[in-house]
C-alpha cells in the first residue's frame, strides 16, 4: 500500500492546524500554516517523495520564515 499519510498528529492537533482530507498540513505559498508563524515543509505537507523535493520545499519555508519574521 505505500505511504498513506502524515497520520494523526497531537501536536498539530492541539494547535488547531488545518490540514488536507489526506492528512498533509495545509500551507499558503510561503509554507506557513492556517496559524500564523508556524510553518511546515517535506513529507508532512504532501507526503512521501524524494529528498530533492524536501530540500526545495524547506528553502520555500526558509524563504518564508524570512519574510515573516522583516514584517
Amino acid at each position: 500500500m505505500g505511504f498513506v499519510g502524515p497520520g494523526r498528529n497531537k501536536l498539530v492537533d492541539d494547535l488547531g492546524i488545518k490540514t488536507e482530507p489526506s492528512g498533509a498540513i495545509s500551507r499558503d505559498a510561503r509554507n506557513m500554516t492556517s496559524i500564523p508563524g508556524i510553518f511546515v515543509a517535506g513529507d508532512m505537507t504532501h507526503g512521501a517523495s524524494l529528498v530533492v523535493r524536501a530540500m526545495r520545499d524547506g528553502r520555500r519555508a526558509a524563504e518564508g520564515i524570512a519574510a515573516y519574521l522583516k514584517k
